[in-house]
């Protein structure tokens, strides 16, 4: 930063452009040196000041235009959080629906994809696609862990 003398300000400075006529002539030769030095610091303060007062002016500028593309960044933030719920579907409980055994059927045996089964009203060998009295199609035979499931078209007979 460059800085210059000026004088206080308690003493003002007067500096006449014109020539008086009734001004003595050694009145401007004595000031006249030391002025003009003294105005020419002045005014390549002023132009300082005025190209710091600019340049202020143009970061506060560039300051407000950053703080509203935030804001709208944030805003738009704002919006998308609040449609992300909105566009998600809502699950709903969904009661457990174990599969069902059927009373009085059991699973005793299986050989070779064909299994046996004992009712209420005998002892049955079924494979799959056959029909049951009372019990419906068998759909398959699967070993589940370490047992035999056989599910039919209306609930399941396993191993007791």
């Amino acid at each position: 930063m460059i800085r210059s003398w000026a004088p206080p300000l308690s003493q003002p400075l007067f500096v006449s452009v014109t020539k008086s006529p009734h001004a003595p002539a050694s009145a401007a030769a004595v000031t006249s040196p030391e002025l003009v030095q003294q105005l020419d610091a002045m005014t390549h303060d002023v132009a300082d000041m005025r190209n710091r007062v600019e340049q202020f002016a143009a970061k506060q500028e560039q300051t407000g235009q950053n703080i509203e593309t935030l804001q709208a960044v944030e805003q738009d933030k704002q919006k998308m959080s609040s449609l992300a719920p909105q566009t998600q579907p809502k699950l709903s409980p969904v009661p457990e629906t174990r599969p069902t055994t059927i009373p009085g059927w059991m699973l005793r045996e299986v050989v070779n994809g064909t299994a046996v089964l004992q009712g209420p009203n005998g002892v049955w060998r079924v494979a799959p696609g056959d029909t049951l009295p009372g019990v419906g199609r068998v759909d398959s035979i699967v070993r589940w862990g370490n047992r035999w499931i056989v599910a039919t078209s209306r609930g399941l007979i396993s191993t007791p």
